[in-house]
């Protein structure tokens, strides 16, 4: 059986690895979105520790106008990021999307090529084995002859 080349082999490999930098970034995308959460979870918190301040504060009766006012404003700066990184989240959202698809993409072109290279083998197996046939069913006939002529 000859060695049969896929002509198509060099852009298999090349489509192959599109689709592992599409993954790779697929998974860079999906790293900050989780570090974007982990942030938003952190500011959460803190959030919830300055209002807890204002509850003791309020709870002792005596109120430091000054700190009140600084809490207020470390407050409003917290709601600030947290809308920031909503938004981030927001966009981040949509460029991961958007990668998710160009793999999925990348992945069925990929898909296309090997299922050819399939069909090119099997071909190639069958015209093989179409040949061998012929030969035994020569070799036969050819065996049939001489012993007749025997």
């Amino acid at each position: 059986m000859a060695k049969q080349r896929f002509r198509l082999e060099t852009l298999l490999r090349l489509r192959a690895l599109s689709r592992e930098e599409r993954q790779r970034a697929l998974a860079e995308a999906y790293q900050a979105e989780t570090q974007l959460e982990q942030q938003r979870l952190q500011l959460d918190a803190e959030l919830a520790n300055v209002r807890n301040d204002y509850r003791e504060a309020s709870r002792q009766g005596q109120m430091d106008v000054d700190r009140l006012m600084a809490s207020q404003r470390y407050e409003l700066t917290l709601q600030v990021q947290v809308r920031q990184i909503a938004e981030q989240q927001r966009m981040l959202a949509e460029e991961t999307q958007r990668r998710r698809e160009a793999l999925v993409e990348a992945d069925r072109l990929v898909k296309v090529l090997e299922r050819l290279r399939e069909v090119h083998l099997q071909r190639h197996r069958d015209a093989d084995r179409k040949a061998e046939e012929k030969t035994l069913d020569e070799v036969a006939a050819r065996t049939v002859r001489e012993a007749r002529q025997v």
